[in-house]
């Protein structure tokens, strides 16, 4: 894999000039690594794509934490169930306090501090009862 798309051309000081266009200041900064690695069109297909987590377990917190940093523009949090004693192990976004809360919204505060520019929205329901 190269460090670098060949079709952008490199970033001096994580100034991206007139390629990041569709991309704010702020997110430049942030998706810099990002944005050397695959380039600026990758990042803004990503910035445009929305993705929905069914069920907050602790693979569901992990790929929480993945789409949360690659700088998606949406990310739903879909989960029926509430949080037990045995989620707090697993699941790094909910503390002793989420015990008896919905595990999508005890997981919400913690996912938005991951990357506040990346919209989030919970669903109680389980993909189920959405088909």
């Amino acid at each position: 894999m190269q460090a670098e798309n060949s079709s952008n051309p490199p970033l001096k000081n994580g100034d991206c000039g007139n390629i990041a266009v569709g991309l704010s200041k702020d997110e430049v900064d942030v998706y810099d690594r990002q944005i050397r690695l695959w380039g600026i069109e990758a990042q803004k297909k990503l910035h445009s794509a929305s993705a929905l987590v069914c069920g907050l377990s602790g693979v569901g917190a992990e790929v929480t934490k993945n789409l949360m940093l690659t700088g998606l523009r949406s990310l739903t949090l879909m989960d029926d169930k509430c949080v037990t004693k045995n989620d707090l192990d697993a699941n790094f976004l909910l503390n002793i306090d989420s015990i008896g809360k919905n595990r999508a919204e005890a997981s919400l505060a913690k996912a938005r501090r991951l990357n506040e520019m990346v919209r989030l929205e919970v669903s109680r329901s389980f993909i189920d009862y959405v088909l």
